[in-house]
């Protein structure tokens, strides 16, 4: 049986089709300091994504 979640940013509830180790495995490609993770929507993390959103991504490194 496949878990649930809530997306962090629309709050809509999802079937989760990986593992938590293979989303934080994934997480830590672009947020190497990162310890917890919030788990969003495919869509929601399209909105997001780092290496489409190089301004805010290279500003939150900078707090790092």
């Amino acid at each position: 049986m496949k878990k649930k979640f809530k997306c962090a940013l629309c709050y809509v509830e999802y079937l989760q089709g990986w593992s938590d180790e293979e989303a934080m495995e994934e997480a830590r490609e672009y947020f190497p300091h990162a310890n917890d993770l919030v788990k969003v929507c495919d869509d929601c993390y399209q909105k997001v994504r780092p290496d489409t959103h190089l301004e805010e991504y290279e500003k939150y490194l900078e707090g790092q």
